[in-house]
């Protein structure tokens, strides 16, 4: 017990000295590190490698747009803080550029790691789609890293998600997409939205096909305001999510849940809501509240825990399997039952 603790504290601190681990860039602005940017410090990871390639980036601010290609398998982003390694840009849809094209930091390699990080779109309220991080690929993990935005935030496509004592902001839709993705001790912020009144939508999950295994699932998060939310709770309105697609799955369990949560906890979006799986298990706060909540025939406040083990983590998203390796924590199963 004592050598794989003194081996976890060995990756949080010094990287370099991590067993099976070839090579370590070192990114800081000043230039005592390999690369002042991150960008060049990828490009230097060669194609299809077969070791994995640690990359620390040192405390800063690196206002450049990331492209972690399909080819870069791989790949862990270390930082030295959430509010101290900060990587930003700004592009946006109303800047020109597609919801694809806006993302910040752009993953499309499998296997990539990130810790002590923050993701920034600041292209601003006003800008419309703009996301900080895009996620492709499989087996993606973040570990005490923060996701601001106001739109679309996050935009996780396929494969395999996990967040684990993350910070994610935004105000419409600022979670989306189809890949099979679990938010363990997360903190989701809603922000101020563009107008007084407008909704604030965490999620707008895609799944479009019934048997697909992805879906989003919230498990011991807390869903509130951000610190600097400006408006009363009279003045807006924040809803769990709406369906962007029929199959839309979203799980939140095990969670707090703020006044900013609207009594009726979801909103309809342009398709069915037969469809539709939307789930709430054991949640607290004054938003979890039940009584308000739509009556859909896709919506189901769960009361038997034996019916939410496939959204555990060792079963939606095959956490046994490849997180042990990143050596990141991960609670695997129901935290007030043992029925995993």
């Amino acid at each position: 017990m004592a050598s794989s603790l003194l081996c976890f504290i060995l990756f949080l601190a010094i990287p370099i000295y991590i067993s099976g681990y070839k090579t370590t860039f070192v990114v800081s602005k000043d230039g005592s590190g390999d690369y002042r940017s991150i960008s060049k410090a990828v490009s230097a990871i060669p194609n299809s490698a077969s070791a994995t390639y640690i990359i620390h980036i040192k405390r800063g601010i690196y206002n450049e747009a990331v492209d972690v290609g399909m080819y870069k398998n791989s790949v862990v982003f270390l930082g030295d803080g959430i509010d101290n390694t900060i990587i930003q840009f700004n592009k946006s849809t109303s800047t020109g550029f597609g919801t694809d094209e806006s993302a910040t930091v752009n993953i499309e390699a499998q296997h990539f790691v990130a810790k002590d990080i923050s993701f920034v779109n600041s292209a601003g309220v006003n800008a419309g789609q703009a996301v900080a991080v895009r996620s492709v690929g499989l087996n993606h993990a973040f570990y005490r890293c923060s996701f601001k935005g106001y739109q679309d935030t996050l935009f996780m496509i396929s494969g395999k998600k996990f967040f684990y004592k993350c910070n994610i902001f935004g105000t419409l839709d600022f979670i989306f997409g189809d890949a099979a993705i679990m938010f363990q001790n997360c903190n989701i912020y809603g922000r101020n939205p563009k107008n007084e009144g407008m909704p604030i939508i965490v999620t707008a999950e895609s799944r479009g096909i019934a048997n697909s295994n992805t879906g989003i699932v919230f498990q011991n998060c807390t869903i509130t305001k951000a610190p600097d939310f400006g408006l009363s709770n009279s003045s807006f309105r924040a809803f769990l999510g709406r369906p962007w697609r029929e199959y839309s799955r979203v799980v939140v369990m095990e969670s707090f849940l703020g006044d900013i949560v609207n009594p009726a906890g979801w909103l309809p979006w342009n398709t069915r809501l037969d469809h539709l799986s939307y789930v709430e298990y054991h949640n607290r706060g004054p938003g979890a509240k039940t009584s308000g909540r739509i009556k859909w025939p896709g919506f189901h406040i769960v009361t038997n825990p034996r019916q939410m083990l496939y959204f555990t983590a060792k079963n939606f998203i095959d956490a046994n399997d490849w997180l042990r390796s990143t050596r990141i924590p991960f609670i695997p199963g129901l935290i007030g039952d043992k029925l995993d």
